[in-house]
């Protein structure tokens, strides 16, 4: 219950974390466990989808470019492309064209 004279209970608290997985994110089979990963947590995107929603191609309502935001699913200019379900659908969201990089297209993959 108490800490010892060289160890305080804060002693852990704000310290930098060590790699959980010991630099095995930086090689392909660390890219295969994350991607193995991000395939299991999928986002609840359906929550931003406006009423009356259909399936199909279509360009990104504002709410849902927000949800896609903040899950971090939203396309931009380093990463054009991004994938995730939408009600059990695989769905491709992509940047717009130039002049329209704002806007987000939505396509089943």
């Amino acid at each position: 219950m108490f800490a010892s004279g060289g160890h305080s209970s804060a002693d852990g608290v704000n310290q930098p974390l060590p790699t959980q997985l010991g630099g095995f994110e930086d090689s392909s089979a660390g890219a295969a466990f994350q991607a193995e990963q991000s395939q299991h947590a999928l986002p609840a995107l359906d929550l931003y989808l406006p009423q009356g929603w259909e399936h199909g191609e279509q360009w990104a309502s504002e709410d849902f470019k927000e949800g896609m935001r903040l899950h971090g699913v939203l396309p931009d200019g380093s990463h054009p492309e991004t994938s995730f379900t939408i009600r059990g659908l695989n769905y491709t969201a992509s940047i717009g064209p130039p002049g329209l990089t704002h806007e987000v297209f939505l396509r089943r993959a």
